[in-house]
């Protein structure tokens, strides 16, 4: 068994700390909730609701010491250091984890940008893997989710360019995320499915059809969506009108969730394909008093 007598320190990223937030179902801090847009949210007729607390991590530039180790491993996740794994594309903005990485023109984000977006989602992925070693997972919703890493989130405006969201996923599964939640206004609803894997290259202008484009997959009794972005241009920013909202990640929201690979057990609950065999996750002996046993 692996000791934890040493304090694990995360990777550096930024000068300032990334943004601490949002009283969760699961309690994954006890600051403010996070404020998301102004933006025109998707509609997706096949969301499902899920926890926010699904979407956190712990944040790659705090250091954990044994004490705080021995509280994410016990769950007490409202002790330890958390950040969203959060990308927001608005049409004037591009942010992640709540840190601003450019101001942008309606929406559109570009090859420049994906260096950026590597330097800010890679830490979350590689500190997180490492910790979901020794048990440390914020993130995962009970003893079935067998997931080493935390699902992306990513809210995106509906008039936003195809491309950006695909940029911003193309950057996602480079960093090593397995699976991205879009974030849609439409109520969701508990779900239940399993499918093999439809693969798509999305063909629409904007967020909006590409939301539409995965709906239709889903509609249709296939639960699991294989995106593999085109990269190929910045498009055009949609030219959809609606009601500008402001979200604030709580207890659930409503997403389409997407992956990179099949074999996974996605955010929402659906499988693709089929599941393989896991390894049993290392289980920490614990004495009558409710402490850890020294290995």
């Amino acid at each position: 068994m692996m000791s934890t007598s040493r304090t694990i320190r995360m990777h550096q990223t930024h000068a300032t700390a990334l943004l601490l937030i949002a009283a969760l179902a699961g309690g994954c801090s006890p600051s403010t909730p996070t404020t998301i847009g102004p933006m025109l949210f998707p509609a997706g007729s096949t969301a499902a609701s899920v926890s926010s607390a699904r979407f956190f991590a712990v944040d790659p530039t705090a250091v954990l010491n044994n004490s705080a180790m021995r509280n994410c491993r016990f769950g007490r996740t409202t002790k330890i250091p958390v950040v969203p794994a959060l990308v927001e594309l608005t049409l004037a903005e591009l942010t992640v984890a709540g840190q601003s990485v450019d101001v942008l023109s309606e929406g559109r984000i570009e090859e420049r940008h994906r260096a950026v977006l590597a330097a800010r989602l890679e830490p979350i992925v590689s500190v997180n893997r490492e910790l979901a070693a020794q048990a440390c997972h914020p993130w995962r919703s009970g003893p079935d989710d067998v997931s080493m890493v935390p699902p992306l989130l990513i809210a995106a405006d509906a008039r936003a360019p195809a491309a950006s969201l695909e940029w911003i996923i193309d950057a996602a599964w480079s960093a090593g995320f397995e699976e991205a939640a879009l974030w849609v206004r439409s109520p969701g609803e508990p779900v239940s499915g399993q499918g093999r894997g439809t693969p798509l290259t999305p063909k629409g202008a904007d967020v909006a059809a590409v939301v539409q484009e995965i709906d239709s997959i889903r509609a249709g009794g296939e639960p699991c969506v294989l995106l593999s972005p085109r990269t190929s241009g910045a498009g055009a920013a949609g030219a959809q009108a609606g009601t500008m909202d402001s979200a604030t990640l709580r207890e659930s929201i409503s997403v389409i969730p997407i992956a990179h690979t099949g074999d996974r057990q996605l955010v929402s609950g659906e499988i693709c394909g089929s599941l393989p065999t896991q390894a049993m996750e290392e289980i920490l002996p614990v004495t009558e008093s409710g402490k850890e046993s020294k290995p």
